[in-house]
């Protein structure tokens, strides 16, 4: 866990009377699912097994608790209601999934690059988004951010009212209304702390060629010791997805992946 990131600090846990971490039930139901369908590694890659199966409960409840998830993985989970569990059938899922080639690419640029590639290998299959920003990615800059920047990131708060845990919403929508007028670029792909233990998908963007961070509660100067590691688009296509749909979620879905 990053220290110097508090949004990413989890709350205190609550165990049941045998020890395990009492967590929401259908948390609970939906963690069991990846878990039972075995195709990925619980310790490090449940996030992609969740948005596999889009379950998006547990994404929320695990961004807020990482290191609550860490030690139930130790201690094991109970769910605060046993009667409202549901068994979630992942079979339909995991028989639409095929397997794909991994893309060449450009070698990487640092250790820590390094390891969130062999992290992104592993899960091509069960991610398109994670192929995108295999084959298209790069490290991006995490200087000092100005005076200016920062007055830019509280204007678009001001506009576009940060949310917690919304970072495609609060950066999708930053770039399509002030995208223009500041020369503001949209990216997405993951954000891994020093001492994470898996990396989250996640948004931001950039002005002047440095990351701003809209959605964790230390931003918006990024963490030094993270790296963030995406793809960025242009302000058209931004706009074009923002004013035309009502969700927001990543662009790398909209890719056309050749496998």
């Amino acid at each position: 866990m990053s220290p110097k990131n508090s949004q990413r600090m989890s709350k205190s846990p609550k165990y049941a009377d045998s020890g395990e971490i009492l967590i929401p039930p259908t948390v609970y139901s939906q963690l069991e699912a990846v878990r039972r369908s075995g195709i990925v590694n619980m310790f490090t890659q449940v996030w992609p097994g969740l948005e596999l199966f889009e379950f998006s409960q547990a994404k929320t409840w695990l961004l807020s608790n990482p290191d609550v998830y860490m030690q139930g993985l130790k201690r094991g989970f109970e769910p605060t209601d046993p009667s409202a569990v549901e068994e979630i059938d992942v079979e339909p899922v995991l028989d639409a999934l095929e397997e794909v080639d991994t893309p060449d690419r450009a070698p990487p640029t640092s250790p820590e690059e390094a390891r969130l590639l062999n992290y992104l290998e592993e899960i091509l299959r069960i991610s398109p988004e994670a192929y995108v920003y295999y084959e298209k990615g790069t490290s991006r800059t995490t200087n000092e951010i100005t005076e200016q920047q920062r007055r830019v990131v509280r204007q678009a708060d001001q506009a576009v009212g940060f949310r917690t845990n919304q970072a495609y919403r609060n950066a999708l929508t930053t770039v399509a209304i002030l995208g223009e007028k500041h020369d503001i670029t949209y990216v997405e792909g993951y954000y891994w702390g020093a001492a994470d233990s898996f990396p989250v998908a996640h948004a931001w963007v950039e002005y002047d060629g440095t990351v701003l961070e809209l959605t964790f509660s230390d931003g918006p100067q990024p963490n030094d010791d993270a790296l963030y590691f995406g793809i960025s688009f242009s302000l058209e296509t931004v706009q074009d997805w923002v004013f035309n749909n009502e969700t927001a979620e990543p662009l790398a879905k909209k890719e056309t992946v050749s496998k």
